[in-house]
């Protein structure tokens, strides 16, 4: 019983291990999708009827 309790033990952590970089991927990838398309938002806004 050991044996599937160290087996499920590495399991997890390799999961919680990969939590961080894939959060952290997402966010610097987010911003870049913002960054980069950042100039059609602010000329439809400005550009519309009052």
């Amino acid at each position: 019983m050991a044996q599937e309790y160290q087996a499920v033990y590495t399991y997890v952590l390799i999961i919680y291990i990969g939590i961080l970089p894939q959060v952290l991927y997402n966010m610097i990838v987010a911003v870049l999708r913002a960054y980069r398309d950042s100039f059609a938002p602010f000329m439809f806004w400005s550009l519309r009827p009052s």
